[in-house]
């Protein structure tokens, strides 16, 4: 079994993955689409690290296939409002498609979720 965390490039998704390293023996998944507010220098050694949008149904289904989560903290975001009031689009398609995306796939699953 594993931890995933998506989001885990921004700021507190980070601070989250360096505390898991230093007091869990799961595997720790990070997914982060690397935007603006994400700084790949953040995230930990020992991370199992993959660039994808959680609204990628297909990329969520294969990483979460793969590695078998047993808890999820989704942290993943498009957080600036006042980037919403020129293009709204990303703001739906993160945090209303993505995290339904993940709800989906976790709704028959005996998964802990974090939100």
């Amino acid at each position: 079994m594993s931890i995933l965390v998506t989001g885990g490039a921004g700021f507190i998704g980070s601070n989250l993955l360096h505390h898991l390293v230093k007091t869990v023996n799961e595997e720790v998944i990070c997914i982060d689409k690397l935007t603006y507010a994400s700084n790949l220098r953040n995230i930990p050694d020992l991370i199992k690290f993959y660039v994808t949008d959680i609204a990628s149904e297909e990329n969520c289904d294969y990483i979460f296939e793969k590695h078998k989560p047993s808890t999820v903290f989704h942290l993943a975001a498009e957080s600036h409002v006042d980037n919403s009031i020129d293009d709204v689009m990303p703001f739906v398609y993160s945090n209303i498609v993505g995290t339904i995306n993940l709800l989906n796939y976790f709704k028959n699953k005996n998964v802990k979720f974090v939100h």
